[in-house]
């Protein structure tokens, strides 16, 4: 998966599929798989590039928050179990 960008905090460009859409709700422009849609892209990027790197700050806020939660569950439910 293209996780890479959005740990550095980065914002991409990426195909438009289900699973992409899924990961990425912020901070990414997605494109088709033909030049004038990649171009397309690129330019929106380029024009709004302050937007999406912002998105993507938040994205990561949020998903940072999901992990701590199943972290401290997971923690919990150890900690049951060895009881």
């Amino acid at each position: 998966m293209q996780r890479g960008p959005y740990e550095l905090g980065k914002p991409v460009i990426t195909s438009n599929t289900g699973i992409l859409r899924e990961s990425f709700h912020k901070g990414v422009v997605f494109v088709d798989n033909s030049v004038i849609s990649m171009v397309n892209g690129i330019v929106e990027m380029r024009l709004q590039i302050e937007k999406y790197r912002a998105e993507v700050q938040l994205l990561k806020q949020e998903e940072l928050k999901i992990w701590d939660t199943t972290r401290r569950e997971m923690l919990t439910l150890l900690e049951n179990h060895s009881s």
